[in-house]
């Protein structure tokens, strides 16, 4: 092969490296150009609005995370063949919850919670919303669900994620200081504490009784008073409610109830 040879084949396969050189870097400058953009705020509006309510409601022990990855929560048993493991995680790799509830100090997921806004009465939204009820059933994380609104009380909605992480028999709920802490049968001091408190006070049906009333007539009343509140349909006790010294037992011996002094006025006047 003489020199002139050599010198072409050369030149051809420095003209082949260029162009490629040329072609993959353009390829590239559309990947880092063209691909993603940003998606704007992390929530939508009812979500940013609920999320400042959670930061109010919880107890400064706890934390409250937003938009965090299922997958990042929950994961398949370790029991499953492999095939079986990746098509379990495959279910919830794309999903997220709308909030995650941590302790502050080792951010364990306490409970998850999910705000319920128009875009869940889809068909698909709720074949989502049944499946993620399935799993967290299943890994023993208790989903808390809310119904979106235009407000919300923050008592109100801390009582109801105490009442909801609360479900166990032995278990009783400290309803006066509503700091998500939990009273166990084990603490002997604490609970015969609140059991003697309990005791000097009566339930809304023996009240009603003593005040010649109906049960369901009473807590219209004590709805009127601000005492309660109704949230999708369940009665909660309010701050006001407390301040007269109201409590809700949510499980001793006896069904979950409202427990109030039996001298208790209630007078239907809004202050």
């Amino acid at each position: 092969m003489d020199l002139t040879t050599i010198a072409i084949l050369f030149i051809g396969f420095c003209l082949i490296i260029l162009l490629l050189s040329i072609f993959f870097g353009k390829s590239n400058n559309i990947i880092k150009e063209a691909t993603y953009k940003q998606r704007g705020a992390l929530f939508s509006v009812a979500e940013r609005s609920f999320y400042g309510v959670l930061e109010q409601a919880i107890s400064k022990d706890y934390k409250i995370f937003g938009k965090v990855r299922v997958a990042d929560v929950l994961t398949p048993k370790s029991n499953m063949n492999k095939s079986n493991w990746q098509t379990a995680f495959n279910k919830i790799s794309a999903k997220h919850f709308d909030y995650v509830l941590c302790q502050k100090e080792t951010l364990k997921v306490v409970g998850v919670i999910e705000l319920d806004d128009k875009s869940h009465n889809s068909k698909r939204a709720k074949k989502r919303d049944a499946f993620l009820e399935d799993a967290c059933e299943g890994a023993g994380l208790k989903l808390i669900r809310f119904k979106a609104k235009a407000g919300y009380q923050i008592d109100s909605v801390r009582e109801y994620i105490v009442r909801s992480l609360i479900s166990s028999e032995d278990k009783v709920v400290n309803a006066l200081n509503f700091n998500i802490a939990v009273i166990d049968k084990n603490d002997n001091e604490r609970f015969q504490n609140l059991e003697t408190n309990a005791k000097s006070k009566v339930s809304s049906s023996k009240l009603a009784k003593k005040l010649g009333v109906k049960t369901p007539e009473l807590l219209d009343k004590m709805v009127k008073c601000r005492y309660l509140v109704v949230i999708d349909e369940v009665h909660h006790l309010t701050e006001k409610g407390k301040e007269v010294g109201g409590e809700f037992i949510e499980k001793s011996r006896f069904p979950a109830h409202f427990i109030w002094s039996e001298d208790l006025i209630v007078r239907e006047e809004i202050n």
